[in-house]
């Protein structure tokens, strides 16, 4: 029988297996798309196992604003991300969970938020 808990060659192609089958517990999310908040400068800070995030600012010249995009990628349960949008004066968090029998990013919690 195959053991995937020792570290050797066998576990190595237990953990590219995982990845390749979708082993993650989140799957990718967009969390914000052209929200009218500047972020600039700041960035996502997440602990625990994830895939990463993209993460970004942009200004349009047409509308003269600048609007922030967020898309998690994939992460284990328990897994954090957080973004402090200094600028805006607002600091929101969303957690990888279990919801039933499904893992999700939680919806936004915001804290610090001062309009």
């Amino acid at each position: 029988m195959l053991q995937c808990s020792q570290l050797t060659a066998i576990s190595l192609l237990c953990l590219l297996t995982g990845v390749l089958s979708g082993w993650w517990d989140c799957p990718k999310k967009v969390i914000m798309y052209h929200h009218d908040h500047n972020c600039a400068g700041d960035t996502v800070q997440c602990t625990g196992v994830t895939q990463g995030y993209s993460f970004n600012t942009s200004y349009n010249p047409v509308l003269k604003i600048k609007s922030t995009s967020w898309t998690q990628n994939a992460g284990e349960e328990g897994a954090k991300c957080r973004l402090d949008c200094e600028k805006e004066n607002f600091d929101v968090t969303i957690t990888c969970i279990k919801k039933g029998n499904v893992f999700e990013w939680s919806e936004l919690v915001w804290t610090n938020w001062n309009y």
